[in-house]
């Protein structure tokens, strides 16, 4: 971050000369895009941490879905070291919980997430999501979350981390 002379804060940008020259198209109007659709997702990002402290699950989703486009749009261009240790950073959550959100939508479509379970529960099945994808067990977790939550039946959250473990 660098501050300007009226104390306005935008995020730095350092390249290369060779990347520069070789980059394809203008480097200078990808970089004025990144450093405003950045600025857009920290703005973004408040509204994630307001939301989740009202546990809404899909709004929580659709806030995760914007970092995790904006992580894959920033990537097909750039190469960012430690991407989110800067958005942990920045966006002032824990490196896990932005691994979390962006795992989250990698493993959860809207449809599959209900208001009625907390966001905890589908970070525990993040946590397993890559093994219960291997076992073919991910879709049949996520209908049981989806069950439990409807029905208001929803076991506490160790006891299903347990379950997971064992499966």
């Amino acid at each position: 971050w660098i501050q300007h002379q009226d104390g306005k804060l935008e995020p730095e940008v350092n390249i290369n000369v060779d990347d520069f020259v070789e980059f394809d198209g203008s480097i200078v109007d990808a970089i004025v895009n990144f450093k405003t659709g950045y600025l857009k997702l920290l703005k973004k990002a408040e509204r994630l941490k307001i939301a989740t402290k009202s546990k809404d699950s899909r709004k929580i989703w659709r806030l995760c879905k914007v970092l995790s486009e904006f992580s894959e749009q920033l990537e097909s261009k750039f190469i960012i070291q430690d991407s989110v240790e800067t958005f942990s950073k920045d966006i002032r959550m824990s490196i896990r919980y932005i691994r979390n959100c962006i795992d989250f939508v990698k493993y959860f479509s809207y449809y599959d997430v209900s208001k009625k379970v907390p966001f905890s529960y589908y970070n525990v099945v993040t946590d397993f999501a890559s093994g219960l994808e291997n076992l073919k067990l991910l879709k049949k977790e996520k209908k049981f979350l989806k069950k439990c939550g409807e029905t208001n039946s929803l076991p506490s959250r160790e006891q299903y981390r347990n379950h997971l473990r064992k499966i």
